[in-house]
């Protein structure tokens, strides 16, 4: 069995006070220390963001400017579509695990696994 560590290093500030008033806080309380100086008047702070030194960073797909300021400077980027054409919540969060799985190469499912 192989497990991966996803460190997650910064967060958008609107994210950390959506976290810190959910359940994600009491699962995972390091979340809440996740860095946010690199968001700058709701913008990424190219500058900023390369001290946090990301392996990827995941940006609203309908966010462009970002997405290629973020290109331009080399750090890796995921455009995450924060909408869905489905009202199931299922389909959506399969939608995610399927990208974070693309991102992290873990691709086999948990029930592949069983014995």
């Amino acid at each position: 069995m192989v497990f991966y560590l996803i460190f997650l290093l910064g967060m958008h500030p609107n994210s950390i006070n959506a976290a810190s008033h959910s359940i994600l806080k009491d699962i995972s309380p390091d979340i809440l220390k996740a860095d946010t100086n690199f968001i700058k008047n709701g913008e990424v702070n190219i500058e900023e963001l390369i001290k946090v030194n990301p392996e990827v960073y995941c940006e609203i797909a309908t966010d462009e400017k970002s997405i290629n300021k973020l290109e331009e400077a080399g750090i890796p980027t995921v455009a995450l579509q924060a909408t869905a054409n489905s009202d199931d919540p299922l389909e959506i969060l399969n939608r995610w695990l399927t990208l974070t799985g693309k991102v992290t190469g873990t691709t086999e499912r948990p029930e592949n696994r069983r014995r």
